[in-house]
This record gives structure tokens, sequence and C-alpha cells, in this order.
């Protein structure tokens, strides 16, 4: 499991706020034998300068290592 936060700020932008800012992701993997093995990590961020509303990600994967 591994997983990370951060936030920002910074000047006023067009609006006449100051920048503010946030991203944090939490991610998990399991290996089910010694070549197979699934992975997930949710992924979300936001600011109030350049996106309108946050945005999340879930991404899935698998992976095959050959010997």
């Amino acid at each position: 499991m591994m997983g990370f936060a951060m936030g920002s700020s910074g000047s006023e932008n067009v609006a006449d706020e100051n920048y503010k800012g946030y991203f944090a992701s939490l991610g998990l993997g399991y290996l089910v034998q010694k070549c197979h093995s699934f992975n997930a990590i949710a992924f979300m961020m936001d600011n109030n300068t350049h996106l309108d509303s946050p945005d999340k990600r879930l991404i899935l994967s698998y992976t095959y290592q050959f010997n």
C-alpha cells in the first residue's frame, strides 16, 4: 500500500483569490503469483484556478512478468 497527499497555495489569480490546490492518491498492489500482479490507484486533485470541479480517477491494472 502506498499513498501521498500535497497542498499548495500561491498569489492572487484573475478572480482576486489566492491560488489553492491539492492532490492525493492511494494505491494498492497484490502479487498473486511470481509473474501475476494486480494494482489499483485512486487519485484526486482540485484547484481554484484551472479546474471547475475535482478531477477524480480510479486506475486498475494487471501485470504479467515474463521469466
